[in-house]
Parts: structure tokens; sequence; C-alpha cells
């Protein structure tokens, strides 16, 4: 089963690569931002800080929801990438 999720992942065409891609990245940004700013904290403020946190940690999970279905609906749009045929699979 993952073998073949790795398979069609090595076989999109580039723009959903580059849309998977900054999915990735801009979900790392956010859990660095939060992870900035629960490190940054005063004890009196602890609670207002930690929803932010929260918050940034949920906004990560949907960049990386976003970045699975994205870039499927991108290569369901455009097809797959040059020389890789659908269903081609090679073992």
């Amino acid at each position: 089963m993952i073998r073949h999720v790795i398979q069609r992942m090595l076989r999109m065409n580039s723009l959903a690569w580059e849309c998977f891609l900054r999915s990735l990245q801009l979900s790392c940004l956010f859990l660095f931002c939060a992870l900035l700013l629960l490190l940054n904290t005063d004890t009196a403020r602890v609670g207002a800080i930690a929803l932010r946190a929260a918050s940034f940690q949920e906004i990560a999970q949907a960049c990386l929801l976003l970045g699975g279905i994205i870039p499927v609906i991108v290569e369901d749009l455009q097809g797959p990438a040059p020389g890789n045929p659908p269903g081609s699979s090679k073992h």
C-alpha cells in the first residue's frame, strides 16, 4: 500500500509537486512559529499565548490537509507528468 502511494507521488506533475512542497513548507513555518511562541512565554500570559500557539498548530494541520488534496485535484485536471501514463507502474 505504501509503495503504491510513494510511486504515485513520484509520478506527480511539476505543478502538483510544487503545491505539495509549498504546503509542507508553510506548515513547517506555522509549527516553528508556534514553538517560538511557547518558548518566549512569561508565566503571567501563558493562557493567551498557548491559545495562539494551538491556533498555529491547527493552521499547520489544515495546510497539510490541503497539501494532500490540492495535488490530487491538479493531477486530475492536468494529467500525470510527461512519460508517466496513468496506471503505469514499474515493478
